[in-house]
């Protein structure tokens, strides 16, 4: 057994090429279990050793299951990290063996290097450890020693014994993808010589040479061999590469050759584009045969790393951490290549932990590896010229692919970005598209698109569903190159907040005792199965008040609740879920009035007077109770205190008397009064009801009318009040009730009723007061009283001139402008005169006739250039008010030049009277005014459809953009001496979307007992706003009982539910028919169930004749089905079969047969037809007809 220490080798040997003499091979069989056992009792115990056999190499071990090769290695860094080498062949005179160790399944393979293994006594060690030989699949370890438990290292001895002096052997050779095998490396700077040698430890004597190379051809592309350097000039070579993997080659010599070593033949390949780098094969020799089997001869089998020659850092390029990492090596700090960082505190990425370091590193072939080696390689980092050292190929595939992050959370929206692709490329600056491809691990693809380089969503995720998602992505580079990679990733659930809070009840009664429950709640959570606590935030905004609790799920009552006190409360309920996360809703608990019994009655009034007639009211009845709002009945009734019930009677809440009553022989009486309330609860009590006071009975004004504009505090008049006391007093109040709209407008003093502002007949003649009169013992009556406004003549305010100039030239007689005034008496006469006084000094040079200021002169600005009026203006009954004008003359009048409009465009649809435009006159007469009228001439086209009010255009016509979208009108503008302009103005009118209309459905009945999805009819909708899109859907509201039942499908209403008449004979449905832009018409349909569908039972032809002539189109006759179903619609059709011989002359159009042909003399006496009618349910009936032609 061997000590395990860390660091298998000391120093490493060099290179050597001698050959070995090979010892006796054995075969060992270890048989703890057998081929017959089942998986399953198989994978219950630890990995074995199955077989183990010596080669002249090294060994052969046949494991019983598959080991975790990701802790195995032959080397190890200066850190350690990598432990003690896993596997161990040493001599027992020749030590420890250097060499590569190639694991392929549970096959595992020790080449030895430098040659055969010399003859010797081997001890094999695998070592059984956590961080040596386990299990794959659960981690065992190596049950090494066969005790059939996990543990133990293997151990094996064996013998080599001296061999046949004749070694045939292949180099061992590291070369990567698309590279050339050749001749090892002979010194730093020497050219690479073609081809990989088959090499003759002493070739004396030798003639011919036959053997067999096995390769993976997946690994190596052998294409050829060609005669060696050392072969004589007149030997030859060939090769059979039928089978694949299988290079037979055979050569010759004529004359024997010389003693000595001798490379006779070289091999011809190249290793695939598509090897996996990093990979490596044993090259092996068979069959070998010298001087047709004359002389004994033993095989040296080659290892083959697909790897570039000093790329020891693994990324397929050369670069200074190659040279590092040889330089390392070559000093003895590290035994091999194992890992990126061989100093580092923690494992970094594993490189060649299995391969001896001399067959990657020794790129000059001289002593081993080097610092010369790492010399070479800087050399070709910068450019220099290293012939030992092979080319790199000029572009490779990309070898890797990551994503910038693993997981997605179950709360993404379909197009979240995952993560950003990157591609490992030994071509540096390289570009790559990336790609969802088919192939193993696919199988989530089409959850996921590529956008770039970024992976994004195609669906949401749950991770209760599914927790990881496996995609294939390829990494295409600029030559068409491509890696794929599957990549999983997991689906990370995201807790997600409660969106809603419900209670299954709102409401509860008053007085209901503490802890009663008021309703269950419920929360509406993305995540299914999600927990939820409650808690109270607020009530009513206080977070003290304690009216409520909550425990569990239930809000509890926490304090006695009195609906009179407090009818609803507004509750902020939390629910916060097993993450912490949370949801307020705020609920309204509505605390319901339970009726309460009345507490006590009142009489308003409890004396009356001794004259009192029957039918007096005594006073009002009230009733104590504390539910507010309640109403209440009230009633005599027998009992304690109801001596004088007889006395007296209720109407409505007025105890009155009944009789007459005489307090000179009965001071008081009793009587005894139910009051019951709305819900049957009642109280009664005895009242008392003595002589006393009579009311006043009636309230009178002395005068009820006041003269317009009268100051305020003007007395109306005097109140008076009618009372059976003649002696008593009385005070007034206004006070509220009925006919108490103009109280405000008055006061009352001392008896007398005021004005509390001054009033304006115009604008209101009649005013309404409520009056109360109160006697000296309490008891009043309330009075209606209208006031009269009495109207006065007013004055009118002011006299207007609407244009105040003359032109220049004018002669006498030109109206000047129209005078108005304003008068807040409506209706009143006005009467306009020149009068003297300040201003009048011209009003000799002008007139008035009615309203119209006129010139009496002709106006020369040259002679006089302004004039001073002094005008009148009187109303019917003489009062007046006067008003002095300026007249200026102006330069001379000329006609106004254009028209203006301010808007030219109206939306469709806009109110009768509706402003499109201010019009505007542009004339040089600056101060000119104008009147603006429609006219008839060019473009008066649509005047019609406008009106002017003053310098306004209106609209005197309803607009449909879809009808007319343009109108044109003319317009004349008069300046004030009549001369004018016309312009002719385009009105366009704007579009505005209008709401659907005119729902219809094509049929409004079923019949009985059809299946789900039978379709009802054709839904139609007419919009105004020609190729708009609409929306057909069902709709809330009323009508939409049976909305449930049905569902709209290609505009089309199809019920969901088969149809039984004896279930449902009649449904109602709500239907909405939106446009673009969310305007919508909505219709109810009635749908009646009718009898049971049966098909058609035969057609008929309204007319079955067509004569001689008759043109191709001529209408035959009408189609009609005879049906059961009174109601049923049915579409016709020709059909092939019995009696359609004529088919193709006829076409049917509806329910029309029309001929397709002409007739003449050549047509037939009769043609045959079929036809075939189906109803809407898709029942039909087929029958044929006969069309007869008849001469003209």
């Amino acid at each position: 057994m061997r000590q395990h220490t860390k660091g298998f080798f000391s120093r490493l040997a060099s290179r050597r090429w001698s050959a070995k003499p090979s010892g006796n091979r054995s075969r060992k069989q270890f048989g703890r279990r057998s081929r017959l056992e089942t998986l399953e009792s198989r994978r219950v115990l630890a990995a074995s050793i199955a077989s183990f056999s010596p080669t002249s190499s090294g060994f052969v071990a046949e494991l019983s299951e598959e080991i975790d090769t990701s802790v195995i290695n032959l080397y190890d860094s200066e850190n350690g990290l990598a432990g003690a080498a896993d596997v161990t062949l040493t001599g027992a005179s020749s030590g420890d063996v250097a060499g590569s160790l190639i694991i392929d399944g549970t096959s595992l393979t020790f080449i030895a290097s430098g040659g055969p293994l010399a003859a010797d006594t081997y001890t094999v060690t695998l070592r059984s450890a956590t961080d040596g030989f386990k299990d794959l699949a659960d981690g065992e370890l190596l049950d090494g020693d066969d005790d059939s438990v996990a543990g133990g290292d293997f151990v094996d001895t064996f013998t080599v014994a001296s061999g046949p002096a004749l070694v045939v052997s292949l180099p061992d050779f590291v070369r990567g993808p698309t590279q050339a095998i050749q001749v090892p490396a002979a010194g730093s700077g020497q050219d690479l010589p073609p081809g990989l040698p088959i090499q003759l430890s002493d070739a004396d004597g030798v003639t011919s040479l036959t053997l067999t190379i096995q390769y993976d051809p997946t690994l190596l592309d052998i294409s050829g061999v060609q005669l060696g350097s050392d072969a004589p000039a007149n030997s030859q070579v060939d090769v059979n590469l039928t089978v694949s993997g299988v290079a037979t080659i055979s050569f010759f010599s004529l004359a024997p050759l010389a003693a000595g070593a001798a490379d006779l033949v070289d091999i011809i390949a190249t290793v695939p584009e598509d090897a996996p780098y990093g990979t490596s094969q044993s090259v092996r020799m068979t069959a070998i045969e010298v001087n047709a089997g004359a002389m004994d001869a033993a095989a040296d089998d080659a290892l083959h790393v697909v790897a570039f020659p000093g790329d020891v850092n693994r990324n397929r390029r050369y670069d200074a951490e190659d040279a590092r990492l040889i330089a390392r090596v070559g000093v003895d700090l590290d035994s091999g290549f194992v890992f990126t960082n061989p100093t580092g505190t923690t494992a970094s990425t594993r490189l060649f932990p299995n391969i001896d370091p001399v067959l990657l590193g020794d790129v000059t072939g001289v002593d081993g590896v080097s610092p010369l080696d790492a010399s070479d390689v800087l050399r070709r980092v910068v450019g220099l010229s290293t012939p030992n050292i092979p080319d790199l190929p000029d572009a490779q595939a990309p070898t890797g692919i990551s994503l910038s992050s693993d997981s997605i959370d179950d709360s993404s929206a379909v197009g979240t970005t995952v993560g950003t692709f990157t591609t490992s490329d030994p071509d540096s600056g390289d570009t790559h598209t990336y790609t969802l491809v088919s192939g193993t691990g696919d199988s989530d693809n089409a959850s996921f698109t590529i956008n770039g380089n970024s992976l994004v969503t195609a669906q949401t995720f749950d991770a209760s569903a599914q927790n990881s998602v496996t995609i294939r992505v390829r990494s295409t580079d600029s030559t068409g190159r491509f890696v794929e990679r599957v990549l999983t990733l997991t689906v990370e659930h995201v807790n997600a907040a409660p969106t809603a809070l419900a209670i299954s009840s709102t409401t509860v009664d008053e007085n209901v005792s503490s802890g009663t429950s008021v309703g269950t709640f419920s929360t509406t959570d993305a995540d299914s199965g999600d927990t939820h606590t409650y808690s109270i935030v607020s009530i009513d905004g206080s977070t003290t008040s304690t009216a409520f609790t909550i425990s569990g799920n239930s809000l509890l009552v926490a304090t006695a609740l009195d609906f009179e006190t407090k009818s609803s409360y507004s509750v902020v309920v939390r629910s916060t879920d097993a993450g912490g996360l949370s949801v307020d809703q705020t609920f309204t608990i509505t605390v319901s009035d339970v009726n309460e019994t009345p507490t006590a009655l009142a009489l308003s009034n409890a004396t009356v007077g001794a004259d009192a007639a029957v039918g007096t009211t005594v006073g009002t009845l009230s009733t104590t109770d504390v539910d507010s709002g309640d109403t209440f009945t009230y009633s005599l009734v027998s009992g304690t205190g109801d001596d004088d019930n007889t006395s007296f009677s209720i109407s409505g809440d007025e105890l009155q008397t009944a009789a007459t009553l005489d307090f000179s022989s009965q001071s008081s009486y009793s009587v005894r009064v139910r009051t019951t309330d709305a819900g049957g609860e009642s109280f009664e009590q005895a009242l008392t009801i003595t002589q006393g006071d009579s009311a006043p009975s009636e309230v009178t004004l002395s005068s009820d009318t006041v003269v317009e504009n009268s100051a305020t505090a003007t007395v109306v008049g005097d109140l008076e009040t009618t009372d059976s006391n003649p002696s008593d007093t009385h005070t007034y109040t206004l006070v509220s009730g009925d006919g108490d709209d103009d109280n405000a407008s008055f006061t009352i003093s001392a008896g007398q009723l005021l004005t509390a502002e001054s009033f304006d007949f115009e604008s209101q003649n009649s005013y309404s007061i409520r009056v109360r009169s109160t006697d000296s013992s309490g008891l009043f009556v309330e009075q209606v009283l209208a006031i009269s406004i009495t109207n006065v003549n007013e004055s009118a305010t002011a006299v207007s001139l609407n244009h105040s100039s003359v032109a220049d030239g004018q002669p006498s007689g030109t109206v000047v402008g129209t005078l108005s005034s304003d008068d807040p008496d409506s209706g009143d006469t006005l009467t306009y005169t020149l009068v003297s006084g300040t201003g009048d000094d011209d009003n000799a040079s002008f007139t008035i006739s009615g309203d119209e200021l006129i010139t009496a002169f002709a106006a020369d600005q040259s002679t006089k250039s302004s004039y001073s009026i002094r005008v009148q203006v009187t109303d019917a009954d003489g009062l007046s008010v006067e008003n002095t004008f300026t007249i200026d003359i102006t330069s001379e009048n000329v006609a106004p030049t254009a028209v203006a409009l301010s808007n030219s465009t109206i939306a469709e649809d806009a109110a009768l009277d509706s402003s499109i435009g201010t019009l505007t006159t542009t004339d040089a007469n600056s101060s000119d005014v104008f009147v603006y009228t429609l006219v008839s001439g060019t473009g008066d086209t649509d005047n019609a459809s406008f009106a002017i009010d003053g310098d306004t255009l209106t609209l005197n016509t309803t607009l449909d953009f879809e009808t007319q979208s343009s109108y044109s009108v003319r317009v004349r503008s008069t300046d004030p001496f009549g001369l004018f302009v016309e312009d002719v103005f385009t009105i366009s009118v704007t579009d505005v979307n209008e709401a659907p209309e005119n729902l219809s459905l094509s049929f409004a009945s079923v019949a009985d007992e059809q299946p789900a999805d039978t379709v009802i009819g054709d839904l139609f909708a007419d919009d105004p706003d020609g190729g708009d899109t609409l929306t057909l859907s069902l709709v809330s509201g009323d009508g939409d009982a049976d909305n449930a039942d049905f569902k709209i499908e290609n505009n089309q209403l199809v019920i969901t539910e088969a149809v039984d008449d004896a279930i449902q004979s009649l449904y109602s449905v709500r239907v909405r028919v939106e446009d673009s832009q969310g305007l919508f018409t909505e219709q109810v349909f009635s749908i009646d169930v009718t009898e049971a569908n049966v098909a058609p039972s035969a057609v008929a032809l309204s007319n079955s004749t067509l004569n001689d002539g008759d043109p191709s189109g001529t209408v035959v006759g009408t189609l009609t089905a005879t049906d059961s179903n009174s109601t049923d619609v049915h579409s016709f059709s020709l059909v092939a079969g019995s009696g359609d011989t004529d088919n193709a002359s006829f076409t049917i159009d509806g329910d029309q047969l029309k001929s397709a042909v002409p007739i003449d003399s050549g047509s037939p006496n009769s043609f045959s037809i079929r036809v075939l009618a189906q109803d809407r349910y898709g029942l039909t009936v087929e029958q044929t007809l006969t069309i007869t032609v008849q001469s003209s």
